[in-house]
């Protein structure tokens, strides 16, 4: 059991701020000890479960296996919403495949608790088994692909 307090002190370590933005996306209703022990536990399965010896690494190669690199910025031109690319900083996108990865293990069909299931979930992603987060970034490039015409809408800064 993780004591009550979680004074751990994040630094610009790119290790560390993945850390916290998983313990963040898992938190629901403010239970933040119960996200930090699901994320702990899950970490603890990647290891001796499953013997990846470094599952932060491993956790942030995944991240930028599913990380997006484009965000849709919505237009509205002669009564016509288009939705338009746009390129996205390296926190943001992995701030969203975090999500991404996180309602992927939640929505896995098994009987599992919370920690197998995101273990599982970034073993699969990591073997290239088709998951709805890898599905998503998918659909979001070829989205990005068929709205590109519509780039001369997006006004740029001067």
């Amino acid at each position: 059991m993780v004591s009550k307090n979680l004074k751990v002190k994040f630094s610009g370590n790119p290790k560390q701020v993945v850390c916290r933005l998983f313990i963040g996306s898992i938190n629901r209703s403010g239970k933040r000890t119960k996200s930090f022990n699901n994320f702990f536990f899950s970490l603890l399965v990647l290891n001796r479960v499953y013997e990846i010896n470094d599952p932060i690494n491993f956790l942030i190669n995944i991240v930028d296996k599913v990380r997006p690199r484009i965000n849709f910025v919505s237009k509205k031109v002669a009564g016509i919403v288009y939705k338009l690319p746009k390129f996205i900083s390296i926190s943001k996108s992995r701030s969203i495949a975090i999500r991404w990865i996180i309602t992927s293990a939640i929505n896995r069909n098994s009987y599992e608790k919370f920690p197998q299931k995101l273990a599982k979930e970034l073993l699969d992603i990591n073997k290239g088994i088709s998951t709805s987060a890898t599905k998503k970034r998918i659909e979001y490039h070829t989205l990005a692909r068929s709205n590109r015409p519509f780039l001369r809408y997006l006004k740029r800064k001067r």
